[in-house]
């Protein structure tokens, strides 16, 4: 049993799930350290450019084990080892911070030293945002005046702010623009610094947006193999695009005919669909895959028969799987299960992962929960979790499970998200679980009220023995309700002698007199009180 609890610690801790810490948790008389330090100094993120970091994540799990100081000595000296993978020393600099904050004197020195080191070397530079958020205008006072000596050694005179905006959204009393202004004057770097920072701006506000790409721009990119900038395409005018595709209808050179569709994958083909749906069964595998995914913007019966085709045939998955973004149908849902079940190519998984999220967006279908919870567990990108997530709160079929475990998750978009989600679900409960009643009732006096004249002298009437009145309450049960009732009644010196209710009512069903004279009718209590009909013996 404990193999299996590391292995799916292991697992689990690798995508940066809340399952992770939920294990921590659930077992506190396993050793997790080995899994959690070896999480800490290496990069497990499958996308880190959009991920936003795992520290805080890590941090958490760190706190739990009971050799902590043993583990943040480790952290430490990897950290200060020098060729490390920018990612994962990018992710130690933030270990490093939240160690210092919590009085880790080494990690402070350790921070300064690895960021000093980084600028006399070759090494990829990361950790100003870090020594910012630890020492505030002191640590932007470090950064700029290393960067500051980097640029005047270069003679570079452009830099652009983002030290400074980082500062700004750290320090709350003093402008850090200014700040450093005030320090130009006693040290060149920052003064050299500020001087760039100018220079930058000047080029900022003289850039204007690319015209879009021509025809024969595109044209040289399809035929010099370079396919970086085809996103660009899907600015030009159709007269040039279409071009573009006629030419692609002439060509006979193969490697040039994949160039065509990749670039027909970024910008829907203009021209007729039956000219990728010759290529989609093309015997060559390359141009197959690439017109099976350039059909992706089409919705008609002959894609939908390639898909049936590939399907059957148990090819160009991944490809087919895009087409059904226009093209999907009920029945394709087994086939989408099996696919996420089965496929092991992390590209193609990736691809298909974020493919089902608009798929499951566009056709609302909740009989692709399943699949959805297939990808959530098999997949290792935070940001697709998130996506899938957003998708099963919208359709309103988050599995308490996921709601649960995704509260610790290493992606705080994630947790933000299931935190507000549980908060509105409580509040979602709570108004189910409440009920709401009309009551009328008729209460008696414990000793009769005499009537009374101007002069407050009773009078030879028969005197008030009771009284009726109509009460509106929100409770979780009927009992709830008339029980606070008749406190009202007794606040009187009166007892309830007969109750008409009106159970699970409607308020906007009431008169508008009762609506106008209402409190909120969602809160537990009352919120409606008549005046008292009173009555005598007489009566």
């Amino acid at each position: 049993m404990n193999d299996n609890l590391k292995l799916q610690f292991q697992r689990e801790i690798k995508k940066g799930t809340g399952k992770a810490v939920l294990l921590m948790k659930d077992h506190p008389e396993m050793d997790f350290s080995e899994e959690v330090y070896h999480a800490c100094i290496e990069h497990m993120d499958y996308d880190p450019h959009c991920s936003g970091g795992r520290e805080e994540y890590l941090y958490g799990m760190i706190c739990r084990l009971k050799n902590r100081p043993e583990i943040e000595r480790r952290v430490l000296e990897e950290f200060l080892k020098p060729e490390r993978e920018y990612w994962a020393m990018d992710q130690m600099f933030g270990l490093a911070k939240y160690f210092a904050e919590d009085g880790n004197d080494q990690a402070r020195t350790a921070i300064y030293k690895k960021y000093d080191a980084l600028w006399d070397s070759d090494e990829e530079l990361t950790g100003s945002y870090t020594i910012i958020e630890l020492d505030k205008l002191n640590g932007l006072l470090h950064c700029v005046d290393r960067t500051g000596n980097y640029l005047r050694e270069l003679e570079e005179d452009s830099e652009d702010d983002d030290l400074i905006r980082h500062a700004e959204d750290i320090v709350e009393d003093i402008d850090p623009l200014e700040f450093l202004r005030s320090r130009a004057a006693q040290n060149e770097n920052i003064s050299y610094y500020l001087k760039a920072l100018e220079k930058n701006k000047k080029y900022q506000k003289s850039y204007t947006r690319p015209n879009p790409p021509s025809y024969l721009e595109i044209k040289k990119q399809i035929e010099t193999d370079d396919e970086r900038h085809f996103y660009r395409a899907r600015r030009m005018n159709l007269e040039e695009l279409e071009k573009l595709a006629m030419d692609f209808q002439k060509e006979i050179n193969e490697k040039w005919l994949e160039n065509y569709l990749r670039l027909f994958v970024q910008v829907k083909y203009p021209l007729d669909v039956q000219n990728l749906l010759n290529l989609a069964y093309s015997k060559n595998k390359d141009l197959r895959s690439w017109a099976t995914f350039a059909l992706k913007h089409f919705q008609c019966q002959e894609v939908r028969d390639l898909i049936e085709h590939n399907f059957k045939k148990q090819e160009y998955l991944w490809e087919t799987f895009h087409l059904l973004e226009e093209n999907y149908k009920e029945t394709d849902v087994a086939n989408i299960e099996q696919f996420l079940k089965t496929e092991n190519d992390e590209y193609a998984y990736h691809s298909m992962a974020m493919s089902l999220e608009d798929i499951v967006k566009k056709y609302k279908d909740k009989n692709l929960l399943d699949a959805l919870l297939i990808a959530y567990d098999r997949g290792c990108c935070a940001n697709c979790r998130e996506r899938f997530i957003n998708v099963m709160i919208n359709l309103k079929m988050l599995p308490e499970c996921i709601a649960m475990e995704a509260e610790f998750d290493c992606n705080e978009d994630i947790r933000k998200l299931v935190k507000n989600y549980n908060v509105l679900l409580k509040v979602s409960l709570d108004a189910t679980l409440l009920r709401k009643f009309y009551f009328t009732i008729e209460a008696k006096f414990r000793k009769p009220q005499p009537i009374l004249d101007e002069n407050d002298t009773s009078t030879a009437e028969d005197p008030i023995v009771g009284y009726f009145k109509s009460f509106g309450a929100t409770y979780k049960s009927y009992s709830e309700a008339l029980d606070e009732i008749k406190r009202k009644i007794e606040e009187d010196d009166a007892d309830i002698v007969e109750t008409d209710a009106e159970e699970d009512i409607f308020f906007d069903d009431l008169d508008e007199d009762i609506k106008s004279s209402s409190t909120n009718s969602n809160q537990e209590g009352i919120w409606y009180e008549s005046g008292r009909a009173m009555f005598s013996d007489e009566d």
